[in-house]
């Protein structure tokens, strides 16, 4: 799961604010930021045979490495994005 990156956050019910983690490189993206030259890829140009990791699976290995307990976090399916690097999509 190294190719893949997360973002979380904590949206507060009756203000609206939301707040965002910031990983000790400094940045949103875990567990190691984004690199340099990213841009994200256009929903319709995203390339149709990409294999991504299943969002459950990637929810347990975030609750396995910051030692969080099943309830704590929740996916939004709502947001998936694919950015194109110098190394290939993420």
């Amino acid at each position: 799961m190294n190719d893949v990156r997360f973002i979380l956050y904590h949206k507060q019910s009756t203000s609206g604010r939301t707040r965002f983690f910031r990983f000790a490189h400094g940045g949103v993206c875990g567990f190691v930021g984004l690199p340099t030259l990213v841009q994200v890829i256009d929903p319709e140009e995203r390339p149709v045979s990409s294999i991504v990791p299943h969002p459950a699976a990637l929810l347990a290995h975030i609750q396995r490495q910051l030692e969080l307990q099943a309830s704590d976090l929740q996916i939004d399916h709502e947001y998936r994005e694919q950015v194109d690097t110098p190394n290939g999509i993420i």
